[in-house]
């Protein structure tokens, strides 16, 4: 992502908050005429050309240095060469310091991340090491725990327990462990995002967090997320076990994105009025929401049952699904056409429908199937006056590209 390309999307950006109030210096300069960059120069013209400082305050060259250093974390080194008044500006902006992307290849030096914590300042870090390496990641962690109450997001692959024990994240709103394993929680009042993996199925404490926002469990234990469902907006579980039994229906009032795989006991209890997405897999005949969702716009479904396949029960459950996602056997994604052919009432406003078979990328639907498959649509379409577009795709092994599979 080139600095101009960081540019252009500020400028809608900065052009939206300037309506709420934005910054002064950004209005002042949506109110002149616009400039080019700069002024191609000849004998006939004289003019010196402009750049893009000689343009833009300096306020507005932080914002874009920081939203380069959002993109490309190594960002700061690269603008800071371009001349002497960049470099100055950047080192003027603690913000552009605060985005450490750590891989194992390539990663700077210890001596390296603390010139950048200390360029930073006291502005809140968003560090990323989960391709660091499991050797480097504990020198980092030493590094970094001077500085905890300051990191507002963290992603890692291997959870820390020396790291977490007997410290609070005032700051802390986005924790990402792929591999975690059971960490004494310290304080964490502002968190809003929180995305868990083990493979051992322990107990996630729940309870012990704030409200949040977005969730997403892989093979873990926990009790039913009833503490966060008035604030959740993306509850994405995968072979996860519910300790405990929901004894009545449960509302999610904001939440808008819904992936269930391999998960029991959850989906006949929850009332999700503004739910826009929807995935799930291997569903049991009987399990169905306690109520339909009108403003489902999108299901993807992956390995249905023969019998749970029923287009019918897909209606009325999701009467206005815009796009529909099917990872199923052939015959199985074969009776689904054939049902979209001969009941074209049904799902009326469908619009795209993406299918693929689960057996991997050297299992791709045959032409023969495809090419029935497009019949049908053909059919549909033909009797509805409508537009569905078809799409099949392949999918790599143990990958379904449509749900969310926390630890892939």
């Amino acid at each position: 992502m080139t600095l101009g390309n960081v540019y252009e999307r500020l400028i809608h950006r900065a052009t939206l908050s300037s309506g709420r109030g934005g910054c002064s210096s950004w209005k002042f300069l949506c109110s002149q005429p616009r400039q080019p960059y700069y002024q191609f120069q000849s004998k006939m013209d004289p003019v010196l050309s402009l750049v893009i400082h000689d343009i833009l305050p300096t306020e507005i060259l932080q914002m874009i240095f920081v939203e380069h250093a959002i993109l490309e974390w190594k960002a700061p080194t690269i603008d800071g060469r371009v001349c002497r008044l960049w470099r100055q500006i950047i080192l003027n902006t603690p913000r552009a310091w605060a985005y450490l992307t750590i891989r194992k290849y390539y990663a700077p030096s210890v001596g390296e991340l603390r010139l950048w914590l200390h360029r930073s300042s006291t502005a809140p870090l968003h560090i990323d090491t989960r391709e660091a390496g499991r050797d480097a990641c504990q020198k980092l962690f030493d590094l970094f725990s001077g500085h905890h109450t300051r990191i507002a997001s963290l992603r890692m692959q291997d959870g820390s327990q020396s790291f977490f024990e007997g410290r609070d994240f005032p700051c802390m709103q986005l924790l990402d462990v792929g591999d975690w394993y059971p960490i004494r929680w310290s304080s964490m009042p502002k968190l809003q995002s929180l995305r868990l993996c083990d493979n051992h199925l322990r107990m996630v404490p729940l309870s012990e967090l704030p409200p949040l926002k977005m969730l997403a469990l892989s093979r873990v234990k926990c009790t039913p997320p009833l503490r966060h469902s008035q604030s959740l907006t993306t509850l994405m579980l995968s072979h996860v076990i519910l300790v405990d039994v929901i004894l009545g229906p449960v509302t999610f009032p904001s939440l808008t994105y819904l992936s269930l795989f391999g998960v029991r006991g959850l989906k006949h209890h929850v009332n999700a009025p503004r739910l826009v997405t929807y995935h799930e897999s291997r569903v049991p005949a009987g399990d169905s929401f306690n109520a339909p969702l009108p403003s489902l716009a999108e299901y993807g479904v992956y390995h249905p049952h023969a019998s749970t396949a029923d287009l019918a029960t897909w209606h009325l459950s999701f009467p206005n699904i815009q796009r529909l996602a099917i990872r199923a056997d052939e015959r199985v994604i074969l009776s689904i056409f054939t049902s979209l052919a001969d009941q074209p009432h049904l799902l009326p406003a469908l619009q795209t429908i993406s299918a693929g078979n689960i057996h991997g990328v050297s299992y791709g639907i045959e032409d023969r199937v495809k090419g029935r498959m497009e019949s049908l649509v053909l059919a549909r379409n033909e009797a509805r006056n409508g537009n569905v577009m078809l799409c099949c795709e392949r999918i790599a092994p143990f990958q379904v590209p449509i749900f969310f599979e926390p630890c892939k």
